[in-house]
């Protein structure tokens, strides 16, 4: 909501379009724990939880894994054809962690990602620009707005126009 307050173009129906964005998403994966696409007008009239939140925003709180070997290049080489062929490469990794203490400030969400985001464009020697495909965990509609401009999706305030203009859409320039 003070991102939403600081920025012009951003309010309750730009989060809604978050939402909106990845139900065609995860439809398509029959893994996926939710399948159904919502319209915006479903999104939005959804039955509020807490101040601009439903439950459409917000992801459930299930328990999920996930796991990546990883190897180096002289590995690599002595592995089959089809193994080689399906990995990934990492430019970069940046970890970063909030406060461990109650009594520690709390801190910034913007600063423990847009700063980590910098030193991995640094590493990587890729801009934003170069990205074709972006994995964000969006626990909360209203965070990745927030992230958006973090990883420099968009210009600083830019989140809510990018959100109307379907920039993280699968068709969009940053997906």
């Amino acid at each position: 909501m003070d991102y939403a307050s600081r920025h012009d173009g951003v309010g309750f129906e730009q989060f809604a379009k978050v939402r909106r964005r990845t139900t065609p998403h995860s439809s398509l994966n029959p893994l996926a724990q939710y399948r159904k696409v919502f319209s915006l007008d479903e999104v939005m009239e959804a039955a509020m939880v807490r101040l601009s939140q439903h439950p459409a925003h917000v992801l459930p709180h299930r328990r999920r894994r996930g796991v990546g070997v990883l190897c180096s290049d002289a590995k690599l080489k002595t592995l089959d054809p089809d193994v080689r062929r399906r990995a990934v490469k990492i430019s970069a990794s940046v970890l970063t962690l909030g406060p461990l203490f109650e009594s520690t400030p709390p801190a910034d969400v913007s600063t423990l990602t847009s700063g980590p985001a910098a030193a991995a464009y640094e590493q990587s020697g890729v801009s934003p620009q170069d990205l074709d495909l972006v994995e964000l965990h969006d626990c909360f509609a209203t965070a990745e707005l927030i992230h958006y401009e973090n990883l420099q999706l968009c210009e600083p305030g830019g989140a809510g126009d990018f959100i109307d203009r379907r920039g993280p859409w699968r068709d969009g320039p940053s997906p």
